[in-house]
């Protein structure tokens, strides 16, 4: 019986299939294992979501099943020379990576500084000015992260980019509460205590905002023809901040108006001569 299938399998169908199997499953065991020991030291430096543990785990992936396919192979006749090829193959995969793929390299070298570095985890809200991007951070890998925007599309920039790019990191911990700014211009003569306290009562009654007491409201900055009013608030996040922002808009054009505020905008004055 052991010497039944020689013709395809190395040590028999029944010896071959055997030893593949048991190396199926100590590749499975011992990718537990390192795992689970990585895993536990992340949790003792309160690192889980750290980038370097998420490439690393990604990469003890690849490495134990690439080893354990070219075990197999060398236990199937026809696939052993492919097995053969694959171990004898370094020098030639490393020229590839050093010329054609240059790019491919390229990102596994930012994406390991990225996680050496952890300029952001993942969850975290960024914001890419450059490139206009702004979302949460859904997955980091080797080659790319991908990013999940307000609109809910994902945006997967490769990470040579990212690591060149200027990155803003908005997270915000759970203790703690978003700052956002409110900017509006009125002209010369109007009544900035008014103006500043009409929208302050507002945002004392806005449900999204947050720490009501810390709410200001200041004369920040004065423009050639208006002057601009500043408004901190507190929110749960940047989001809630988004929505508070838009509805200010359309409050202070009403508000604003019944109260006599007027609200400045560039027009141009054309004078014919010819008339």
């Amino acid at each position: 019986m052991t010497e039944y299938g020689k013709e395809i399998f190395t040590n028999g169908i029944i010896i071959s299939l055997t030893i593949i199997i048991l190396e199926f499953i100590a590749a499975k065991v011992v990718l537990r294992i390192i795992r689970g020991l990585l895993n536990n030291l992340a949790k003792k430096q309160g690192r889980e979501k750290d980038m370097l543990y998420i490439l690393i785990n990604k990469a003890l992936s690849v490495v134990i099943y690439t080893v354990m396919l070219v075990l197999m192979c060398q236990e199937i006749i026809p696939l052993k020379n492919i097995g053969n090829a694959l171990l004898g193959a370094s020098g030639f995969f490393a020229v590839v990576l050093a010329l054609g793929a240059q790019k491919i390299s390229e990102n596994i070298v930012a994406g390991v500084a990225i996680g050496a570095y952890e300029p952001f985890k993942k969850g975290d809200l960024i914001n890419i000015p450059e490139k206009n991007i702004t979302g949460f951070i859904e997955d980091l890998n080797l080659r790319h992260v991908v990013i999940r925007t307000y609109e809910n599309t994902r945006v997967i920039i490769p990470n040579k980019i990212i690591d060149d790019a200027i990155v803003e990191n908005r997270h915000n911990d759970k203790d703690t509460a978003n700052m956002n700014f409110y900017y509006v211009g009125v002209a010369y003569g109007s009544d900035t205590d008014k103006a500043i306290k009409i929208v302050l009562d507002h945002l004392k009654k806005e449900t999204l905002v947050l720490k009501k007491d810390l709410l200001s409201g200041l004369v920040f900055e004065l423009k050639d023809s208006s002057i601009i009013l500043r408004f901190g608030f507190y929110t749960k996040d940047q989001g809630d901040g988004f929505t508070v922002k838009c509805a200010l808009n359309d409050f202070v054009l009403k508000a604003y108006k019944e109260a006599n505020i007027e609200i400045p905008y560039n027009y141009l004055n054309v004078i014919n001569h010819t008339a």
